[in-house]
């Protein structure tokens, strides 16, 4: 009896090549380690200029709120993006083979920078909120201005969200589970007692 299979050759793959050479390649390594040092150095920049909820009595008086808020949001496209793209390459490899050890090891040291994304965004949204009224000398600067949807809406949510954290907090002897819509699936657990942020699934 003979077999009806047919041999179809290799099985099509995407050709990711354009955006990194492969997943051990040097520039996928490299754009790790660019992010890694974009993200330090965002850390400093939130601390520098005390973006943080816990100071915004006197943010609104801040003589180049403006200036910081522009500063903020170039950074973070920066990292956005970097992050973006590894991510969705790195998934194209993943979610088409599930043996594929090396992609799987590769997103999970992705991962964490990921989260470190999140907390500097949750931690800017939280400021923000606090700052509707100085909305008018934030827009002054250009690259700000050039975000203003953004910024209306992250003030208008954060008021909200910021509202629901505390209130759960107390409720739970300082910690809460949240996540975005985008993000859902995934929660972000807010400890208020320690200082601390951790992402669980």
């Amino acid at each position: 009896m003979t077999s009806d299979k047919k041999d179809l050759g290799p099985l099509p793959h995407w050709d990711l090549s354009n955006v990194y050479p492969g997943l051990e390649s040097e520039p996928l390594a490299q754009a790790v380690e660019a992010l890694k040092a974009q993200i330090d150095e965002m850390e400093q920049y939130l601390d520098a200029h005390r973006i943080s909820k816990a100071t915004l009595d006197g943010a609104a008086a801040h003589d180049r709120l403006g200036e910081v808020v522009g500063g903020y949001l170039e950074r973070m496209n920066v990292n956005l993006r970097l992050y973006a793209t590894m991510r969705s390459y790195l998934s194209s490899f993943v979610t088409t083979d599930s043996y594929n050890t090396t992609a799987k090891r590769k997103m999970s040291e992705l991962e964490p920078l990921g989260v470190r994304l999140q907390q500097h965004g949750v931690r800017f949204r939280g400021w923000l909120g606090g700052l509707d009224a100085a909305r008018p000398s934030i827009l002054e600067d250009e690259r700000a201005s050039s975000h203003e949807f953004y910024l209306r809406e992250t003030v208008e949510q954060s008021r909200y969200l910021m509202e629901f954290v505390g209130m759960m907090a107390k409720l739970n002897g300082g910690r809460v589970f949240y996540s975005s819509p985008d993000k859902l699936g995934e929660y972000v657990l807010v400890d208020y007692l320690g200082h601390k942020k951790r992402k669980v699934s």
